[in-house]
């Protein structure tokens, strides 16, 4: 596999947190990291009404990220925060959509998650990512408006990274949060997403099943694809494609001897052999072989007893 394949993930979401658009940097609107303190959540829920009023202001804002057209966005900049807006650097994205959102103050603030799909590019290549985006709000004369929040914790793939020395926001504090030691982190990306078991014996005389665990240990989003393994009788299906962080897909190895398309049900109660199901996992690029065994009953194998 090939380290880039493996650094884009890592890196990916922590420069999408901070690309400097000139050397004097500075911090994308859309892309605001978490400050040391999230506003805590109440324990009750936010009236419809309020909760109602913030999505539409967020989806505005995001929009605007996604159709490249600012001047809306600007429509719901805090007015102590336009100067920044304008001068700030503003990457476009192919679709976003709230993910979360933390209230603070009696429902006058709130933190909001946004999931955002776009194009990493590094050295030349592409590559197609999903970022959480965090962005700060509070109520103004009775409608929500965005606002800066100095960037302290940047959230990445692999977990929370600070920018280091400096104060976050200049291209070297960017530079910061690329790796020094990419072959490192490369094997602790891989280490994160795993399978619990990449063999399973199968019985070909009755309806079998085998259960294998795919399990992300990251914060964000992976997806997995299972190749068709091309034999009559057997499926091999993952119960969701999309992993979130910290999540877990069941994959169901399922033989049916009976299943029409086999030619031949009283052969097929008596197969034996093996059969590979690939399954990709991106965007991390890992590839992991699942053996199938087919296993008959002893019995079947050595015939019946003599009397």
């Amino acid at each position: 596999m090939r380290i880039w394949t493996i650094l884009a993930v890592a890196c990916a979401s922590a420069l999408a947190q901070q690309r400097p658009a000139t050397p004097a940097a500075q911090p994308n609107p859309a892309q605001a990291s978490p400050a040391a303190t999230q506003p805590a959540e109440p324990a009750e829920p936010a009236p419809p009404e309020v909760d109602a009023a913030l999505r539409e202001r967020v989806q505005k804002f995001y929009q605007a990220f996604v159709s490249g057209k600012f001047s809306a966005a600007f429509e719901v900049v805090a007015e102590d925060n336009r100067d920044e807006f304008i001068g700030s650097s503003k990457d476009t994205y192919k679709a976003c959509e709230t993910a979360k959102i933390a209230y603070s103050e009696h429902f006058a603030k709130a933190a909001v998650t946004e999931s955002c799909k776009g194009d990493w590019r590094w050295h030349g290549r592409s590559m197609a990512v999903t970022m959480p985006l965090t962005s700060f709000w509070k109520v103004i004369d009775g409608k929500w408006y965005w606002y800066s929040v100095k960037q302290l914790v940047y959230e990445t793939p692999f977990g929370k990274m600070s920018p280091g020395p400096g104060d976050g926001s200049t291209s070297q504090g960017a530079r910061s949060l690329i790796p020094s030691d990419p072959k490192a982190l490369a094997a602790n990306i891989l280490k994160q997403v795993t399978i619990d078991k990449t063999e399973v014996h199968i019985d070909s005389s009755h309806v079998s099943t085998e259960e294998i665990r795919v399990s992300n240990g990251m914060p964000g989003r992976v997806q997995i694809k299972i190749d068709d393994v091309g034999q009559p009788g057997l499926s091999v299906k993952a119960d969701k494609t999309q992993l979130m962080g910290k999540d877990t897909a069941r994959i169901l190895v399922r033989y049916d001897p009976n299943d029409p398309a086999l030619m031949c049900s009283d052969c097929s109660k008596r197969m034996d052999g093996t059969a590979v199901a690939t399954v990709h996992v991106s965007p991390t690029g890992q590839v992991f072989n699942i053996k199938i065994v087919f296993e008959r009953p002893a019995a079947q194998v050595q015939g019946p007893v003599p009397r």
